[in-house]
């Protein structure tokens, strides 16, 4: 039997922990779903200014209440303060746009028996970006033991709604943890209206006829730039390929610092800060593929809706859930995660692709960006509560 709605929460209390990369534009899409069911809108942050600006339009469209977070509350600390803050503002719901910020620290606590505040009871929610205690196809001590805390938290009645972003694992959700409430969300990606392309490369600097590779995100090894500038080094005709490389990464990187000797060869242009909207427009609008090498990375990401929207393919790592919607919805191109080797070779099959052959991607990459509007992800988050 289909469990019935939850009821529209009156005042919700949003708590994010770190609002760099996509965190603020879900805290923001997230917020304005509540604000749409007719909740008092509360969002906590260590930097709620820094918080709003990065969110930009998404919050701009919510009246809410802004209150600081303490830097040291993380993990676990987060809901106990979470829960001085729900108490204190008589709020009725306390949702994480982003839970993964506290859930390993929580789960592990609860399988040995400790509990979050009990105000939280029953007001617990959110958006569980990767759930790998919760996916029947992970396996490991570690998933198993807090797998055991989120069970022990769904008996005890902790949890409101929590979505999930992975077909798999929002279809198990169900017969696993029978009663919860849980839901699959899209990852959403809209774009306001992009530049010319012509005008975008231009000011990037790139040459004409060079395929632009666009790799995005913070500049740790997770995210693959080493393993792309080792294929470029591979590669029959490096040269043919010209580097947008976007995003915050450490002052020490020797990844970065061989970004910036392409640079000054003319075959790179590196953003190396927190870019804001109109850099990204200008970076998708000029990109002619955008790269998802990331390593063993599981989870969704980003990128992947933000490329469909753009009308851009990708080539991404084979590795879970990417891979996996790549695949299935004609995206891109994949190649074997963290196989340096086999990523060049796809760039060296791109370099030779008729241009014809470009467009192959076009309905599947229209298809998806259509099932991942905005509106199409609030409507997904209120539908567990009308």
């Amino acid at each position: 039997m289909k469990t019935p709605p939850l009821p529209a929460p009156r005042h919700v209390l949003m708590v994010e922990t770190l609002p760099e990369g996509h965190h603020p534009m879900w805290v923001g899409l997230c917020a304005q779903a509540f604000a749409g069911l007719g909740a008092k809108i509360s969002i906590a942050a260590p930097e709620p200014a820094v918080l709003r600006e990065r969110a930009g339009p998404h919050l701009e469209k919510v009246a809410a209440e802004y209150l600081p977070l303490p830097a040291a509350a993380k993990g676990a600390a987060s809901l106990t303060v979470a829960g001085e803050l729900l108490t204190n503002l008589g709020a009725d719901l306390c949702f994480c746009a982003t839970m993964d910020n506290y859930m390993s620290d929580v789960l592990r606590r609860a399988a040995l028996g400790m509990r979050p505040p009990e105000v939280l009871r029953g007001k617990l929610g959110g958006v569980y970006h990767r759930p790998r205690p919760l996916d029947p196809r992970q396996g490991g001590l570690g998933n198993a033991f807090k797998r055991r805390g989120f069970r022990k938290l769904h008996a005890g009645g902790w949890w409101n709604a929590v979505y999930f972003l992975d077909p798999e694992v929002a279809k198990a959700a169900p017969e696993n943890f029978p009663g919860l409430h849980s839901g699959l969300l899209g990852c959403p990606h809209e774009w306001r209206e992009l530049p010319p392309r012509e005008t975008a490369r231009q000011r990037l600097g790139v040459p004409n006829g060079a395929i632009a590779l666009l790799h995005f995100g913070l500049g740790t090894k997770r995210k693959g730039l080493e393993l792309t500038l080792n294929a470029l080094e591979r590669c029959e005709h490096p040269e043919k390929f010209f580097l947008l490389r976007a995003g915050k990464s450490p002052a020490d990187s020797p990844t970065v610092a061989r970004v910036r000797e392409m640079e000054k060869a003319g075959r790179a242009r590196l953003l190396d800060y927190f870019v804001s909207t109109a850099d990204e427009e200008m970076l998708y609008s000029a990109a002619d593929v955008v790269l998802l090498p990331y390593l063993a990375h599981y989870g969704a990401a980003n990128l992947l809706p933000g490329a469909a929207a753009a009308d851009k393919p990708v080539l991404a790592s084979d590795y879970a859930l990417v891979g996996q919607l790549v695949r299935e919805n004609r995206l891109g191109w994949i190649f074997r995660d963290q196989d340096a080797a086999d990523l060049a070779r796809q760039l060296d099959a791109l370099a030779a692709l008729p241009s014809e052959r470009w467009d192959d991607f076009k309905p599947g990459l229209a298809e998806f960006a259509a099932a991942n509007t905005y509106a199409a992800f609030i409507r997904s988050v209120q539908k567990q509560y009308v």
